[in-house]
């Protein structure tokens, strides 16, 4: 153990040495150019997602185009010292990217969060968000460590393509609402958009605060997408394999044989999995089949349909299967991101803040389908800041409050 850790130390100082001799040539370019104009600011704007992250090694390929067309004298700039600074600041993009795209390199999950973090915490990155990448390290080491067998957080170099947000003046028409950039189906889309335009159902979410801000109204939408497979599910799907019990519900089996015994069984692996928790009986008692995940975010447990019901204002556990209702999903999606805490703020309030991923350990548990959550919460807010749908009555509402 000793002999492996003073290889990694050895490979990161000579990764080190070799960044800092190149950060050295870039600087003395910036001394060049800062002594006759000004260099150009690049703005990168919004916070860098696991999505845009995704993109980058696509965008690396744009930023050498233009610099290469740039030293063939293919611009035809003004001044020339403007345009030494501006390709100043593109190499230091590309050798930000570049390093970037070698992570995504390493040969497996857990090397490829250990090469970010080196990255990040050495300094290395420009004009990129830092803090942001460290994060999904952490996540990454954190999925790891819990045993999670799951595809990464983190994006192997292998088929990267860009990851777009959809055009909503082309691809959103009025008829099926802003859903439809969250499902594949203009039926269901639809459906919810209506849904969304019943002023019960508005004075409801407006009581929860989910309409206090569109980012929490677009967290809400995003995470309800995720969790019920774009609103076609919307009723646990407990049809595990053997190995899929193994490894999920592992604690809750004496042994892989154990395991086994209940493949493919949905009511027994309920009322195993949830017995004696959440509020259920034994498992003899049916609770972990009666009381299992339904609803937007597929709530297990007695004690969750028995306070989201009364929240509600609807008994949830004399009729359990109403859980499964659009019109009481949505409602007890708000109350429960409205009541739910992840250090010390409700995930109403970490959506306002645009992390995606606090918002979904507060419903996940752990971070389980963060980047498919991350382009579903922006695909929202587009849709949302687009103005194609300011005159529905949902979104005029959540215009309304923060013009107060």
């Amino acid at each position: 153990m000793e002999l492996e850790e003073r290889k990694v130390r050895l490979e990161e100082t000579r990764e080190k040495n070799s960044h800092e001799i190149k950060l050295m040539e870039l600087e003395i370019l910036k001394s060049e150019a800062a002594s006759k104009s000004k260099s150009l600011e690049v703005d990168w704007g919004s916070k860098v997602s696991l999505a845009q992250i995704s993109a980058l090694s696509a965008v690396l390929g744009g930023v050498a185009t233009i610099v290469v067309a740039y030293i063939g004298g293919a611009f035809s700039l003004k001044e020339n010292e403007q345009a030494k600074a501006q390709a100043l600041e593109l190499k230091k993009q590309e050798f930000s990217l570049s390093l970037l795209e070698t992570a995504f390199q390493e040969p497996d999950d857990r090397a490829r969060a250990r090469r970010l973090k080196f990255i990040v915490d050495v300094g290395l990155l420009d004009k990129l968000k830092p803090d942001e990448i460290r994060k999904y390290a952490e996540a990454e080491e954190e999925r790891l460590d819990s045993g999670d067998t799951g595809p990464s957080l983190i994006p192997s170099n292998e088929g990267l393509v860009p990851i777009s947000l959809p055009d909503t003046t082309l691809n959103v028409g009025k008829d099926d609402g802003f859903v439809a950039v969250l499902s594949s189906s203009s039926v269901i889309a639809s459906k919810i958009s209506k849904l969304l335009s019943e002023p019960e159902v508005i004075e409801k979410l407006g009581e929860f605060g989910a309409l206090d801000s569109k980012d929490r109204f677009a967290a809400l939408l995003a995470q309800s997408a995720h969790e019920t497979g774009r609103f076609r599910s919307m009723v646990e799907n407990l049809h595990y394999s053997g190995s899929g019990l193994w490894r999920i519900f592992r604690r809750h089996f004496a042994s892989r044989e154990d395991a086994e015994s209940y493949a493919r069984q949905p009511e027994r692996i309920a009322n195993k999995v949830y017995s004696n928790r959440l509020g259920n009986g034994s498992e003899e008692s049916g609770d972990g089949w009666r009381y299992r995940g339904r609803g937007f975010l597929q709530l297990p447990g007695k004690s969750n349909y028995e306070v989201y019901g009364a929240l509600i204002g609807i008994d949830l556990v004399a009729e359990p299967d109403l859980m499964a209702e659009p019109q009481v999903a949505i409602l007890v999606a708000a109350a429960y991101m409205s009541r739910t805490k992840r250090s010390g703020r409700t995930l109403f309030e970490w959506a306002d803040l645009g992390d995606v991923m606090m918002v979904t350990k507060g419903i996940n548990g752990g971070t389980h389908g963060l980047t498919d959550r991350t382009v579903l919460f922006e695909r929202a807010k587009a849709a949302l800041n687009s103005g194609l749908f300011d005159e529905h009555p949902i979104v005029a509402e959540i215009l309304r409050r923060q013009n107060n």
